[in-house]
Protein backbone atom coordinates (compact mmCIF):
# COMPACT_ATOMS: atom_id res chain seq x y z
CA UNK A 1 0.00 0.00 0.00
CA UNK A 2 0.81 3.57 -0.71
CA UNK A 3 1.42 6.02 2.26
CA UNK A 4 -1.79 8.17 3.53
CA UNK A 5 -1.94 11.24 1.86
CA UNK A 6 -1.54 14.97 3.61
CA UNK A 7 -5.41 15.38 3.41
CA UNK A 8 -6.29 11.63 4.72
CA UNK A 9 -4.04 12.13 7.44
CA UNK A 10 -5.76 15.47 8.67
CA UNK A 11 -9.00 13.70 8.76
CA UNK A 12 -8.10 10.93 11.03
CA UNK A 13 -6.60 12.31 13.54
CA UNK A 14 -9.35 14.21 15.06
CA UNK A 15 -11.11 11.26 14.75
CA UNK A 16 -8.32 9.43 17.28
CA UNK A 17 -8.81 12.57 19.40
CA UNK A 18 -12.78 12.05 20.20
CA UNK A 19 -12.21 7.97 20.38
CA UNK A 20 -9.75 8.37 23.43
CA UNK A 21 -11.87 11.31 25.04
CA UNK A 22 -15.02 9.40 25.16
CA UNK A 23 -12.94 6.51 26.38
CA UNK A 24 -11.80 8.34 29.43
CA UNK A 25 -15.27 9.75 29.70
CA UNK A 26 -16.60 6.41 30.10
CA UNK A 27 -13.94 4.82 32.45
CA UNK A 28 -14.69 7.89 34.92
CA UNK A 29 -18.26 7.67 34.80
CA UNK A 30 -17.64 3.65 35.67
CA UNK A 31 -15.32 4.70 38.58
CA UNK A 32 -17.69 7.60 40.29
CA UNK A 33 -20.87 4.88 39.81
CA UNK A 34 -18.54 2.28 41.28
CA UNK A 35 -17.59 4.73 44.58
CA UNK A 36 -21.19 5.85 45.28
CA UNK A 37 -22.98 2.29 44.98
CA UNK A 38 -23.97 1.36 48.21
CA UNK A 39 -22.22 -2.54 49.33
CA UNK A 40 -24.90 -5.59 48.49
CA UNK A 41 -26.99 -7.07 51.03
CA UNK A 42 -25.44 -9.39 53.47
CA UNK A 43 -25.96 -12.92 52.94
CA UNK A 44 -26.96 -14.61 56.14
CA UNK A 45 -28.99 -17.72 54.97
CA UNK A 46 -25.16 -19.56 54.86
CA UNK A 47 -23.24 -18.69 57.79
CA UNK A 48 -21.97 -22.29 58.37
CA UNK A 49 -19.45 -21.66 55.97
CA UNK A 50 -15.76 -21.62 56.51
CA UNK A 51 -15.55 -18.71 54.60
CA UNK A 52 -17.90 -16.90 56.11
CA UNK A 53 -16.34 -14.31 58.31
CA UNK A 54 -16.92 -13.05 61.64
CA UNK A 55 -17.80 -9.44 60.65
CA UNK A 56 -20.83 -11.12 58.42
CA UNK A 57 -21.90 -12.76 61.64
CA UNK A 58 -21.93 -10.42 64.16
CA UNK A 59 -23.69 -8.49 61.18
CA UNK A 60 -26.30 -10.83 60.76
CA UNK A 61 -26.62 -11.20 64.02
CA UNK A 62 -27.34 -7.93 65.31
CA UNK A 63 -29.99 -8.01 62.58
CA UNK A 64 -31.75 -11.18 63.37
CA UNK A 65 -32.04 -9.83 67.03
CA UNK A 66 -33.24 -6.11 65.90
CA UNK A 67 -35.92 -7.58 63.29
CA UNK A 68 -36.79 -11.07 64.23
CA UNK A 69 -38.68 -12.69 67.55
CA UNK A 70 -37.66 -15.35 70.05
CA UNK A 71 -36.67 -17.91 67.08
CA UNK A 72 -33.94 -15.07 65.61
CA UNK A 73 -32.35 -14.66 69.01
CA UNK A 74 -31.76 -18.01 69.83
CA UNK A 75 -30.22 -18.17 66.30
CA UNK A 76 -28.24 -14.95 66.83
CA UNK A 77 -27.01 -16.20 70.06
CA UNK A 78 -25.80 -19.51 68.02
CA UNK A 79 -24.37 -17.20 65.48
CA UNK A 80 -22.24 -15.21 68.26
CA UNK A 81 -20.72 -18.42 69.99
CA UNK A 82 -19.56 -19.69 66.23
CA UNK A 83 -17.15 -16.56 66.50
CA UNK A 84 -13.28 -18.18 67.81
CA UNK A 85 -11.67 -17.11 70.77
CA UNK A 86 -8.68 -15.66 69.04
CA UNK A 87 -11.03 -13.84 66.69
CA UNK A 88 -10.90 -9.59 66.92
CA UNK A 89 -14.02 -9.68 67.43
CA UNK A 90 -14.25 -12.13 69.83
CA UNK A 91 -15.24 -8.52 72.77
CA UNK A 92 -18.05 -7.52 70.54
CA UNK A 93 -19.22 -11.28 69.97
CA UNK A 94 -19.38 -11.79 73.93
CA UNK A 95 -21.14 -8.43 74.61
CA UNK A 96 -23.97 -9.40 71.97
CA UNK A 97 -23.80 -12.88 73.65
CA UNK A 98 -24.53 -11.46 77.35
CA UNK A 99 -26.92 -8.71 76.00
CA UNK A 100 -28.77 -11.44 74.20
CA UNK A 101 -28.71 -13.48 77.19
CA UNK A 102 -30.18 -10.90 79.34
CA UNK A 103 -33.38 -10.45 76.74
CA UNK A 104 -33.41 -14.28 76.82
CA UNK A 105 -33.87 -14.21 80.53
CA UNK A 106 -36.49 -11.74 80.35
CA UNK A 107 -38.34 -13.59 77.81
CA UNK A 108 -38.04 -16.50 80.13
CA UNK A 109 -39.03 -15.14 82.91
CA UNK A 110 -42.07 -13.82 81.32
CA UNK A 111 -42.86 -17.25 80.74
CA UNK A 112 -42.92 -18.23 84.74
CA UNK A 113 -44.75 -15.73 85.64
CA UNK A 114 -47.35 -16.50 82.39
CA UNK A 115 -46.76 -20.52 84.45
CA UNK A 116 -45.27 -21.81 81.35
CA UNK A 117 -42.23 -23.37 83.30
CA UNK A 118 -41.15 -26.12 81.05
CA UNK A 119 -41.29 -23.20 78.63
CA UNK A 120 -39.37 -21.00 80.38
CA UNK A 121 -36.73 -23.73 81.68
CA UNK A 122 -36.34 -24.46 78.08
CA UNK A 123 -35.30 -20.77 76.98
CA UNK A 124 -32.55 -20.56 80.13
CA UNK A 125 -31.02 -23.72 78.33
CA UNK A 126 -30.33 -21.55 75.38
CA UNK A 127 -28.35 -19.71 77.54
CA UNK A 128 -24.62 -19.53 76.76
CA UNK A 129 -22.67 -21.04 79.78
CA UNK A 130 -19.87 -19.68 81.31
CA UNK A 131 -21.55 -16.62 81.34
CA UNK A 132 -22.39 -14.18 84.35
CA UNK A 133 -26.51 -14.35 83.09
CA UNK A 134 -26.38 -18.60 82.93
CA UNK A 135 -25.38 -18.13 86.69
CA UNK A 136 -28.17 -16.52 87.03
CA UNK A 137 -30.64 -18.39 84.88
CA UNK A 138 -29.63 -21.36 86.98
CA UNK A 139 -30.31 -19.78 90.08
CA UNK A 140 -33.83 -18.38 88.33
CA UNK A 141 -34.56 -21.76 87.27
CA UNK A 142 -33.68 -23.53 90.79
CA UNK A 143 -35.60 -20.86 92.29
CA UNK A 144 -38.75 -21.33 90.07
CA UNK A 145 -38.66 -25.21 90.26
CA UNK A 146 -38.59 -24.94 94.28
CA UNK A 147 -41.55 -22.62 94.10
CA UNK A 148 -43.48 -24.38 91.64
CA UNK A 149 -42.99 -27.73 93.46
CA UNK A 150 -44.24 -25.89 96.51
CA UNK A 151 -47.47 -24.16 95.14
CA UNK A 152 -48.52 -27.61 92.75
CA UNK A 153 -48.34 -29.06 96.55
CA UNK A 154 -50.52 -26.70 98.18
CA UNK A 155 -52.95 -26.88 94.58
CA UNK A 156 -52.81 -30.55 95.03
CA UNK A 157 -54.08 -30.50 98.64
CA UNK A 158 -56.72 -28.11 97.84
CA UNK A 159 -57.55 -30.67 94.82
CA UNK A 160 -58.16 -33.39 97.46
CA UNK A 161 -59.53 -30.93 100.08
CA UNK A 162 -62.40 -29.85 97.34
CA UNK A 163 -62.83 -33.84 96.18
CA UNK A 164 -63.71 -34.78 100.11
CA UNK A 165 -65.82 -31.50 100.10
CA UNK A 166 -63.60 -30.21 103.12
CA UNK A 167 -64.38 -26.83 102.58
CA UNK A 168 -62.51 -25.05 105.21
CA UNK A 169 -59.50 -26.67 104.01
CA UNK A 170 -59.48 -26.47 100.60
CA UNK A 171 -59.67 -22.61 101.16
CA UNK A 172 -57.44 -22.60 103.56
CA UNK A 173 -54.64 -23.84 100.80
CA UNK A 174 -56.55 -21.00 98.51
CA UNK A 175 -55.18 -18.52 100.62
CA UNK A 176 -51.61 -20.19 101.09
CA UNK A 177 -51.12 -19.79 97.39
CA UNK A 178 -51.52 -15.89 98.13
CA UNK A 179 -48.15 -16.10 99.69
CA UNK A 180 -46.81 -16.54 96.08
CA UNK A 181 -44.92 -14.16 94.46
CA UNK A 182 -45.86 -15.19 90.92
CA UNK A 183 -48.75 -13.99 89.54
CA UNK A 184 -49.45 -17.66 88.14
CA UNK A 185 -50.30 -18.88 91.19
CA UNK A 186 -50.70 -15.76 93.02
CA UNK A 187 -53.44 -14.40 90.34
CA UNK A 188 -54.41 -17.22 87.61
CA UNK A 189 -54.37 -20.59 89.80
CA UNK A 190 -55.87 -18.32 92.89
CA UNK A 191 -58.77 -17.55 90.94
CA UNK A 192 -58.98 -20.57 89.31
CA UNK A 193 -58.97 -22.11 92.45
CA UNK A 194 -61.76 -19.67 94.30
CA UNK A 195 -63.73 -20.22 91.17
CA UNK A 196 -63.49 -23.91 91.69
CA UNK A 197 -64.52 -24.07 95.21
CA UNK A 198 -67.91 -21.94 94.45
CA UNK A 199 -68.55 -24.22 91.67
CA UNK A 200 -68.00 -26.98 93.87
CA UNK A 201 -69.99 -26.02 96.60
CA UNK A 202 -72.86 -25.00 94.13
CA UNK A 203 -72.51 -28.61 92.82
CA UNK A 204 -72.49 -30.19 96.31
CA UNK A 205 -75.68 -27.83 97.25
CA UNK A 206 -77.59 -28.97 94.36
CA UNK A 207 -76.96 -32.81 95.01
CA UNK A 208 -78.29 -31.60 98.67
CA UNK A 209 -81.05 -30.53 97.71
CA UNK A 210 -82.07 -33.05 94.98
CA UNK A 211 -81.52 -35.79 97.34
CA UNK A 212 -83.96 -33.66 99.46
CA UNK A 213 -86.24 -33.22 96.63
CA UNK A 214 -86.03 -37.47 96.71
CA UNK A 215 -86.54 -38.04 99.87
CA UNK A 216 -89.82 -36.79 99.85
CA UNK A 217 -90.20 -40.12 97.23
CA UNK A 218 -92.83 -39.21 95.22
CA UNK A 219 -92.47 -39.52 91.10
CA UNK A 220 -92.71 -35.33 90.84
CA UNK A 221 -89.87 -35.41 93.42
CA UNK A 222 -87.97 -37.43 91.91
CA UNK A 223 -88.07 -36.06 88.30
CA UNK A 224 -87.25 -32.50 89.96
CA UNK A 225 -84.23 -34.08 92.31
CA UNK A 226 -83.27 -35.97 88.79
CA UNK A 227 -83.27 -32.41 86.62
CA UNK A 228 -81.64 -30.36 89.48
CA UNK A 229 -78.95 -33.11 89.59
CA UNK A 230 -78.38 -32.76 85.80
CA UNK A 231 -77.32 -29.62 85.77
CA UNK A 232 -74.43 -30.65 87.74
CA UNK A 233 -71.19 -30.41 85.26
CA UNK A 234 -69.20 -32.86 83.89
CA UNK A 235 -65.92 -31.49 85.54
CA UNK A 236 -67.30 -31.41 89.14
CA UNK A 237 -66.08 -34.14 91.53
CA UNK A 238 -70.20 -35.01 92.13
CA UNK A 239 -70.34 -35.28 88.64
CA UNK A 240 -70.01 -39.22 89.55
CA UNK A 241 -71.92 -39.04 92.50
CA UNK A 242 -75.03 -37.41 90.61
CA UNK A 243 -74.75 -39.43 88.25
CA UNK A 244 -75.16 -42.80 90.31
CA UNK A 245 -78.25 -41.13 92.24
CA UNK A 246 -79.86 -40.21 89.07
CA UNK A 247 -80.02 -43.86 88.19
CA UNK A 248 -80.63 -44.74 91.16
CA UNK A 249 -83.92 -42.41 91.23
CA UNK A 250 -84.57 -43.56 87.77
CA UNK A 251 -85.10 -47.50 89.25
CA UNK A 252 -86.77 -45.76 92.01
CA UNK A 253 -89.14 -44.27 89.45
CA UNK A 254 -89.83 -47.41 87.89
CA UNK A 255 -90.24 -48.97 91.06
CA UNK A 256 -92.88 -46.70 91.71
CA UNK A 257 -94.52 -47.79 88.18
CA UNK A 258 -94.27 -51.00 89.29
CA UNK A 259 -96.14 -50.93 92.27
CA UNK A 260 -98.68 -49.11 90.57
CA UNK A 261 -99.27 -51.75 87.91
CA UNK A 262 -99.43 -54.64 90.80
CA UNK A 263 -102.09 -52.36 91.87
CA UNK A 264 -103.44 -52.82 88.74
CA UNK A 265 -103.24 -48.92 88.24
CA UNK A 266 -102.40 -49.21 84.37
CA UNK A 267 -102.74 -45.54 83.94
CA UNK A 268 -100.57 -44.59 87.04
CA UNK A 269 -98.27 -47.15 86.13
CA UNK A 270 -97.91 -46.39 82.49
CA UNK A 271 -97.54 -42.54 83.25
CA UNK A 272 -94.63 -43.12 86.07
CA UNK A 273 -92.56 -45.18 83.74
CA UNK A 274 -92.89 -42.68 80.49
CA UNK A 275 -92.30 -39.71 82.76
CA UNK A 276 -88.42 -40.80 83.68
CA UNK A 277 -86.13 -38.40 81.35
CA UNK A 278 -84.78 -39.41 77.92
CA UNK A 279 -81.06 -40.51 78.45
CA UNK A 280 -81.20 -42.27 81.44
CA UNK A 281 -80.00 -46.10 81.31
CA UNK A 282 -83.45 -47.13 82.36
CA UNK A 283 -85.23 -45.44 79.89
CA UNK A 284 -85.20 -48.32 77.08
CA UNK A 285 -86.73 -50.83 80.00
CA UNK A 286 -89.19 -48.26 81.21
CA UNK A 287 -90.65 -48.41 77.42
CA UNK A 288 -90.71 -52.16 77.50
CA UNK A 289 -92.57 -51.78 81.28
CA UNK A 290 -94.96 -49.81 79.83
CA UNK A 291 -95.99 -52.51 76.63
CA UNK A 292 -95.29 -55.37 78.81
CA UNK A 293 -97.71 -53.65 81.52
CA UNK A 294 -100.62 -53.00 78.68
CA UNK A 295 -99.98 -56.58 77.65
CA UNK A 296 -100.67 -58.06 81.12
CA UNK A 297 -103.64 -55.80 81.94
CA UNK A 298 -105.08 -57.31 78.66
CA UNK A 299 -104.88 -60.95 80.17
CA UNK A 300 -106.27 -59.49 83.69
CA UNK A 301 -109.76 -61.24 82.69
CA UNK A 302 -108.52 -64.83 82.41
CA UNK A 303 -110.34 -64.83 79.13
CA UNK A 304 -109.21 -66.49 75.44
CA UNK A 305 -109.98 -62.96 73.67
CA UNK A 306 -107.74 -61.48 76.76
CA UNK A 307 -105.36 -63.34 76.20
CA UNK A 308 -104.62 -64.01 72.61
CA UNK A 309 -105.19 -59.81 72.56
CA UNK A 310 -101.98 -59.64 75.11
CA UNK A 311 -100.32 -62.05 73.56
CA UNK A 312 -100.24 -59.81 70.15
CA UNK A 313 -99.44 -56.75 72.15
CA UNK A 314 -96.49 -58.36 74.03
CA UNK A 315 -94.84 -59.48 70.78
CA UNK A 316 -94.37 -55.70 69.91
CA UNK A 317 -91.18 -56.11 72.58
CA UNK A 318 -88.41 -56.35 69.70
CA UNK A 319 -85.30 -59.19 70.45
CA UNK A 320 -82.38 -57.21 72.22
CA UNK A 321 -84.89 -55.04 74.27
CA UNK A 322 -84.49 -55.00 78.05
CA UNK A 323 -87.76 -57.11 78.61
CA UNK A 324 -87.74 -58.89 75.59
CA UNK A 325 -87.11 -62.18 77.25
CA UNK A 326 -89.86 -61.34 80.07
CA UNK A 327 -92.15 -60.88 77.48
CA UNK A 328 -91.27 -64.07 75.83
CA UNK A 329 -92.30 -66.03 79.24
CA UNK A 330 -95.33 -64.69 79.75
CA UNK A 331 -96.40 -65.05 75.96
CA UNK A 332 -95.77 -68.86 76.66
CA UNK A 333 -97.70 -68.56 79.79
CA UNK A 334 -100.39 -67.33 78.19
CA UNK A 335 -100.84 -69.27 75.55
CA UNK A 336 -100.80 -72.76 77.62
CA UNK A 337 -102.99 -71.44 80.40
CA UNK A 338 -105.99 -71.74 78.33
CA UNK A 339 -106.70 -75.14 79.07
CA UNK A 340 -106.46 -75.01 82.77
CA UNK A 341 -108.24 -72.28 83.06
CA UNK A 342 -111.05 -73.30 84.95
CA UNK A 343 -108.91 -74.85 87.48
CA UNK A 344 -107.06 -72.19 88.49
CA UNK A 345 -110.21 -69.93 88.33
CA UNK A 346 -111.87 -72.21 90.43
CA UNK A 347 -108.81 -72.34 92.66
CA UNK A 348 -108.75 -68.34 93.26
CA UNK A 349 -112.03 -68.37 94.09
CA UNK A 350 -111.35 -71.16 96.97
CA UNK A 351 -108.22 -68.98 98.05
CA UNK A 352 -110.11 -65.74 97.96
CA UNK A 353 -111.60 -67.09 101.42
CA UNK A 354 -108.29 -66.99 103.21
CA UNK A 355 -108.90 -69.86 105.48
CA UNK A 356 -106.52 -72.52 105.75
CA UNK A 357 -108.87 -75.41 104.96
CA UNK A 358 -109.86 -72.93 101.77
CA UNK A 359 -106.07 -72.57 100.66
CA UNK A 360 -105.13 -76.05 100.30
CA UNK A 361 -107.78 -77.22 98.75
CA UNK A 362 -107.11 -74.37 96.41
CA UNK A 363 -103.88 -75.86 96.29
CA UNK A 364 -105.04 -79.42 95.25
CA UNK A 365 -106.88 -77.89 92.36
CA UNK A 366 -104.02 -76.33 90.60
CA UNK A 367 -101.88 -79.03 91.48
CA UNK A 368 -103.51 -80.88 88.99
CA UNK A 369 -102.12 -79.28 86.20
CA UNK A 370 -99.86 -82.05 85.02
CA UNK A 371 -96.03 -80.75 84.74
CA UNK A 372 -94.70 -80.26 81.19
CA UNK A 373 -98.02 -78.35 80.45
CA UNK A 374 -96.84 -74.52 79.72
CA UNK A 375 -99.82 -73.58 82.64
CA UNK A 376 -97.48 -75.53 85.09
CA UNK A 377 -95.40 -72.38 85.78
CA UNK A 378 -98.52 -70.03 86.98
CA UNK A 379 -100.22 -72.81 88.97
CA UNK A 380 -96.74 -73.38 90.70
CA UNK A 381 -96.73 -69.89 90.81
CA UNK A 382 -100.42 -69.50 92.29
CA UNK A 383 -99.77 -72.48 94.83
CA UNK A 384 -96.57 -70.77 96.16
CA UNK A 385 -98.84 -67.55 96.52
CA UNK A 386 -101.18 -69.40 98.51
CA UNK A 387 -98.64 -72.16 100.56
CA UNK A 388 -97.42 -68.32 101.65
CA UNK A 389 -100.97 -67.26 102.59
CA UNK A 390 -101.42 -69.91 104.45
CA UNK A 391 -97.88 -69.23 106.75
CA UNK A 392 -98.92 -65.70 106.86
CA UNK A 393 -102.21 -66.91 108.07
CA UNK A 394 -100.62 -69.07 110.75
CA UNK A 395 -97.73 -66.72 112.06
CA UNK A 396 -98.67 -63.50 111.53
CA UNK A 397 -100.88 -63.69 114.65
CA UNK A 398 -97.81 -64.72 116.25
CA UNK A 399 -96.19 -61.57 115.57
CA UNK A 400 -99.21 -59.42 116.18
CA UNK A 401 -99.07 -61.16 119.97
CA UNK A 402 -94.93 -60.26 120.19
CA UNK A 403 -95.82 -56.81 119.20
CA UNK A 404 -98.14 -56.27 121.93
CA UNK A 405 -95.51 -57.45 124.15
CA UNK A 406 -92.82 -55.33 123.04
CA UNK A 407 -95.26 -52.23 122.99
CA UNK A 408 -95.10 -52.38 126.96
CA UNK A 409 -91.41 -50.90 126.74
CA UNK A 410 -89.80 -52.54 129.15
CA UNK A 411 -86.88 -55.14 129.52
CA UNK A 412 -89.16 -58.11 130.40
CA UNK A 413 -92.07 -56.95 127.61
CA UNK A 414 -89.51 -56.67 124.65
CA UNK A 415 -87.40 -60.08 125.87
CA UNK A 416 -90.79 -61.86 125.30
CA UNK A 417 -91.50 -60.38 122.39
CA UNK A 418 -88.18 -62.11 121.37
CA UNK A 419 -89.08 -65.39 122.79
CA UNK A 420 -92.54 -65.16 121.31
CA UNK A 421 -91.32 -64.24 117.15
CA UNK A 422 -88.91 -67.13 117.96
CA UNK A 423 -91.93 -69.60 117.27
CA UNK A 424 -91.68 -68.09 113.38
CA UNK A 425 -89.70 -71.06 111.49
CA UNK A 426 -86.56 -70.26 110.02
CA UNK A 427 -87.62 -70.62 105.96
CA UNK A 428 -91.17 -69.72 106.28
CA UNK A 429 -92.27 -66.30 104.74
CA UNK A 430 -92.51 -64.11 108.16
CA UNK A 431 -89.83 -65.35 109.20
CA UNK A 432 -86.91 -62.27 107.60
CA UNK A 433 -89.78 -60.08 109.55
CA UNK A 434 -89.95 -61.71 112.45
CA UNK A 435 -85.90 -61.63 112.79
CA UNK A 436 -86.20 -58.18 111.83
CA UNK A 437 -88.17 -57.46 114.47
CA UNK A 438 -86.30 -59.72 117.19
CA UNK A 439 -83.20 -57.59 115.84
CA UNK A 440 -85.04 -54.10 116.60
CA UNK A 441 -86.24 -55.54 119.72
CA UNK A 442 -82.86 -56.53 121.17
CA UNK A 443 -81.77 -53.61 120.48
CA UNK A 444 -84.72 -51.28 122.53
CA UNK A 445 -83.45 -54.12 125.25
CA UNK A 446 -79.51 -52.21 124.85
CA UNK A 447 -80.99 -48.82 124.47
CA UNK A 448 -82.70 -49.54 127.73
CA UNK A 449 -79.87 -50.90 129.62
CA UNK A 450 -77.14 -48.35 128.06
CA UNK A 451 -78.64 -45.10 128.01
CA UNK A 452 -78.31 -44.18 131.38
CA UNK A 453 -74.77 -44.78 130.72
CA UNK A 454 -74.34 -42.75 128.27
CA UNK A 455 -76.18 -39.92 129.65
CA UNK A 456 -73.44 -40.30 132.67
CA UNK A 457 -70.79 -39.93 131.17
CA UNK A 458 -72.15 -36.74 129.19
CA UNK A 459 -72.98 -35.34 132.62
CA UNK A 460 -69.62 -36.11 134.13
CA UNK A 461 -67.68 -34.32 130.38
CA UNK A 462 -70.09 -31.67 131.27
CA UNK A 463 -68.69 -30.87 134.74
CA UNK A 464 -65.38 -31.31 133.16
CA UNK A 465 -64.12 -35.10 133.79
CA UNK A 466 -63.71 -36.13 130.69
CA UNK A 467 -61.60 -38.44 131.79
CA UNK A 468 -64.24 -40.01 134.04
CA UNK A 469 -66.68 -39.84 131.08
CA UNK A 470 -64.11 -41.68 128.85
CA UNK A 471 -64.26 -44.42 131.34
CA UNK A 472 -67.74 -44.30 131.87
CA UNK A 473 -69.12 -44.55 128.31
CA UNK A 474 -66.44 -47.06 127.50
CA UNK A 475 -68.57 -49.72 129.49
CA UNK A 476 -70.71 -49.70 126.42
CA UNK A 477 -69.66 -52.61 124.44
CA UNK A 478 -68.79 -52.49 121.21
CA UNK A 479 -71.80 -53.41 118.80
CA UNK A 480 -74.43 -52.68 120.98
CA UNK A 481 -76.57 -49.94 120.03
CA UNK A 482 -75.27 -47.18 121.71
CA UNK A 483 -71.67 -48.15 120.64
CA UNK A 484 -71.15 -45.53 117.82
CA UNK A 485 -72.33 -42.53 120.01
CA UNK A 486 -70.73 -43.36 123.03
CA UNK A 487 -67.18 -44.12 120.53
CA UNK A 488 -68.43 -40.62 119.00
CA UNK A 489 -68.56 -38.67 122.49
CA UNK A 490 -65.11 -40.52 123.80
CA UNK A 491 -63.33 -39.45 120.77
CA UNK A 492 -64.22 -36.04 121.41
CA UNK A 493 -64.07 -35.81 124.55
CA UNK A 494 -60.23 -37.20 124.00
CA UNK A 495 -59.66 -34.62 121.41
CA UNK A 496 -60.82 -32.15 124.26
CA UNK A 497 -57.60 -33.51 126.15
CA UNK A 498 -55.06 -33.60 123.96
CA UNK A 499 -56.34 -29.63 122.57
CA UNK A 500 -56.03 -28.87 126.54
CA UNK A 501 -52.56 -30.40 126.82
CA UNK A 502 -51.75 -28.80 123.53
CA UNK A 503 -52.62 -25.63 125.08
CA UNK A 504 -50.60 -25.99 128.14
CA UNK A 505 -47.13 -27.00 125.90
CA UNK A 506 -48.51 -23.77 123.60
CA UNK A 507 -48.86 -21.01 126.57
CA UNK A 508 -45.52 -22.93 128.22
CA UNK A 509 -43.87 -22.17 125.40
CA UNK A 510 -44.74 -18.52 125.10
CA UNK A 511 -44.06 -17.81 128.40
CA UNK A 512 -40.56 -19.18 127.52
CA UNK A 513 -40.49 -16.81 124.55
CA UNK A 514 -41.29 -13.67 126.71
CA UNK A 515 -38.47 -14.47 129.05
CA UNK A 516 -36.22 -15.00 126.14
CA UNK A 517 -35.43 -18.72 125.58
CA UNK A 518 -36.43 -18.71 122.44
CA UNK A 519 -34.94 -22.07 121.77
CA UNK A 520 -36.39 -23.77 124.51
CA UNK A 521 -39.42 -22.31 123.35
CA UNK A 522 -39.06 -23.62 120.15
CA UNK A 523 -38.65 -27.08 121.64
CA UNK A 524 -41.60 -26.91 123.71
CA UNK A 525 -43.86 -25.88 120.71
CA UNK A 526 -42.72 -28.57 118.44
CA UNK A 527 -44.16 -31.23 120.98
CA UNK A 528 -47.45 -29.90 119.31
CA UNK A 529 -48.35 -33.08 117.46
CA UNK A 530 -48.98 -31.95 112.95
CA UNK A 531 -52.93 -32.93 113.46
CA UNK A 532 -53.53 -30.70 116.51
CA UNK A 533 -55.78 -28.20 116.02
CA UNK A 534 -52.85 -25.62 117.11
CA UNK A 535 -50.20 -27.09 115.04
CA UNK A 536 -50.73 -23.86 112.77
CA UNK A 537 -50.44 -21.24 115.46
CA UNK A 538 -47.56 -23.10 117.04
CA UNK A 539 -46.44 -23.33 113.92
CA UNK A 540 -46.34 -19.55 112.64
CA UNK A 541 -44.78 -18.96 116.71
CA UNK A 542 -42.01 -21.23 116.03
CA UNK A 543 -41.21 -19.20 112.47
CA UNK A 544 -41.24 -15.88 114.39
CA UNK A 545 -39.19 -17.15 117.05
CA UNK A 546 -36.75 -18.44 114.61
CA UNK A 547 -36.58 -14.97 113.32
CA UNK A 548 -35.80 -13.31 116.52
CA UNK A 549 -33.23 -15.67 117.27
CA UNK A 550 -29.98 -13.98 116.77
CA UNK A 551 -27.22 -16.74 115.48
CA UNK A 552 -24.62 -14.97 116.67
CA UNK A 553 -25.93 -14.77 119.88
CA UNK A 554 -26.31 -17.96 122.40
CA UNK A 555 -29.91 -18.96 123.03
CA UNK A 556 -30.63 -17.36 126.86
CA UNK A 557 -32.36 -20.68 127.44
CA UNK A 558 -28.52 -22.67 127.22
CA UNK A 559 -26.89 -20.36 129.56
CA UNK A 560 -25.74 -20.77 132.94
CA UNK A 561 -28.58 -21.28 135.10
CA UNK A 562 -27.40 -19.11 138.18
CA UNK A 563 -27.19 -16.51 135.62
CA UNK A 564 -30.07 -13.94 134.90
CA UNK A 565 -31.57 -14.34 130.97
CA UNK A 566 -31.16 -11.74 129.00
CA UNK A 567 -33.12 -10.27 126.51
CA UNK A 568 -32.75 -10.62 122.94
CA UNK A 569 -33.31 -8.02 120.38
CA UNK A 570 -36.97 -8.67 119.32
CA UNK A 571 -36.75 -7.76 115.50
CA UNK A 572 -39.91 -6.62 113.74
CA UNK A 573 -42.08 -9.65 111.80
CA UNK A 574 -40.34 -10.41 108.32
CA UNK A 575 -42.50 -10.66 105.46
CA UNK A 576 -43.35 -13.86 103.65
CA UNK A 577 -40.04 -14.94 101.48
CA UNK A 578 -40.66 -17.81 99.33
CA UNK A 579 -36.80 -19.02 100.08
CA UNK A 580 -33.42 -17.49 99.99
CA UNK A 581 -33.00 -17.21 96.38
CA UNK A 582 -35.92 -14.15 96.36
CA UNK A 583 -32.92 -12.08 95.72
CA UNK A 584 -33.80 -12.88 92.37
CA UNK A 585 -37.42 -11.55 92.58
CA UNK A 586 -36.76 -9.23 89.57
CA UNK A 587 -36.00 -12.51 86.96
CA UNK A 588 -38.90 -14.17 88.27
CA UNK A 589 -41.78 -11.51 88.94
Amino acid sequence: MGKPSAHQSGIAWPLWLSCGLLTATLVGTGSVVTLVRLPPDPDCQDLSSPIASDSLRLHCARLMVQDGGLPELLRALEIAKQVAATSPLRSEAKQGIESWSERLLDLATQRARQGNLLGAIDLLAHIPAGTPVRAKANEARDLWQREWRRAEQIYEKAQVALRNRDWDMAQAQTMQLLKFRSSYWREVKFNALVAQTTAERTAWRRLQEARQLAADGTPPQFLSAIRLAQTISPDRFLRATAQAEISRWGRQLLDLANRRFQLRDLAGAVSIANSIPAGLTIRAEAEDFVQLSRARALAWPDTLLGHLTACTTARQIAPGRPLYAQASDQIAVWQDQMSDLARIDLGQSLAALRQVDSLKAAIGLAAAVQPGRLHRLRAQVLIANWQREIQLVEDQPILDRASRHAREGSVAGFQAAVAMAGQVRPGRVLSAKAQSLVTGWRRQIQLVEDRPILERARGLARKGSLSEAIATAQKIGRGRALSPDAQASIGRWRGELRAIADQQILDRARALADEGRLRRAIDTAEQITVGSPLAQEAQANIDRWYYQLSPSEPDSGSSDPGSAPSEPARAAPAPYVPDSDARYYPYYY
